[in-house]
């Protein structure tokens, strides 16, 4: 069995998240575990950072977090700015530094974080900075949006290895089985259950079109923050961010065990694509 030790030396990046490894390992929940781990089983296994609104999954730490992306998406904004500068034109992205773009909260499972949910309600949260080059970038007319499509085919760009990519890889794989067992597992079930009856306790309509837990969103008038705020209220009342990060941390400690060597081998490539980031940033003064 790969230990917590062994991995962290193998990869470094997110320590925290590989004492999972451990915990798991220590209380049987690996392998050969039973089939309806109990609800305290699952939470113990559950990385959360509810002041961020992250949830951290295991096999997340092989491939780029929302920092590196960060990274790797200014190198690539750097190499774009270089391209459009022979034509004398701007490329306001990259005056963008990583440091000012924070992770969007994760709600894969719906809006659970508080701070999320009184802060932004349903919408995503508010980057001043990103939304002004957004808007200097729309004024700049038809004919920059097309010379940046002709230099998004003729520059080299460094790839951007998140862990939820649209093409297949060891690591969104295993992301993919483990959301699919999830929605397949009586524990998204019960605990929608338990979230729905809550909701309904506090006179809050629900999305029933969907399998995440989420309000209904369906009608603008009840698209409010109050409701996005009993919607993470009853979220945390069951437990449920605990238990269904629980159950697929649960899935992707297997399946990591099951793809050891490969996932390895991606966050090499992972770790030097990001020292090429680096390279290009620095190149740059």
């Amino acid at each position: 069995m790969t230990t917590n030790s062994t991995i962290r030396a193998e990869n470094g990046p997110r320590s925290t998240r590989w004492a999972l490894i451990l915990m798991a390992a220590t209380l049987g929940l690996t392998g050969c575990a039973a089939d309806s781990p109990s609800a305290a089983d699952l939470a113990v296994l559950a990385d959360l950072d509810p002041e961020t609104s992250q949830i951290n999954l295991p096999l997340e730490a092989y491939a780029m977090d929302a920092g590196e992306q960060e990274v790797v998406g200014h190198a690539n904004a750097l190499t774009m700015q270089s391209c459009m500068a022979r034509s004398g034109l701007p490329y306001p992205r990259a005056a963008l530094m990583p440091e000012e773009s924070p992770p969007f909260p994760d709600r894969r499972y719906g809006i659970w974080s508080m701070a999320d949910a009184t802060a932004n309600g349903f919408d995503g949260p508010m980057n001043a900075t990103s939304d002004a080059v957004d808007a200097e970038e729309s004024a700049l007319g038809e004919g920059w949006y097309s010379a940046t499509e002709v230099c998004f085919r003729n520059e080299t760009m460094l790839p951007m290895m998140a862990p939820d990519i649209a093409e297949e890889t060891v690591v969104s794989k295993g992301m993919n089985e483990s959301y699919g067992a999830l929605q397949r597992s009586g524990v998204l079930r019960d605990v929608r259950a338990a979230w729905v009856d809550c909701m309904t306790e506090n006179g809050t309509d629900v999305d029933a079109s969907t399998q995440v837990l989420m309000p209904d969103m369906a009608n603008p008038d009840k698209r409010t923050k109050e409701a996005a705020i009993v919607g993470a209220t009853c979220m945390d009342e069951v437990g449920a961010t605990e238990q269904l990060a629980g159950y697929e941390s649960r899935a992707q400690l297997d399946y990591i065990e099951q793809h050891h060597d490969e996932l390895v081998q991606y966050r090499a490539v992972v770790d030097k694509t990001l020292e090429g980031a680096r390279e290009i940033t620095a190149s740059f003064g």
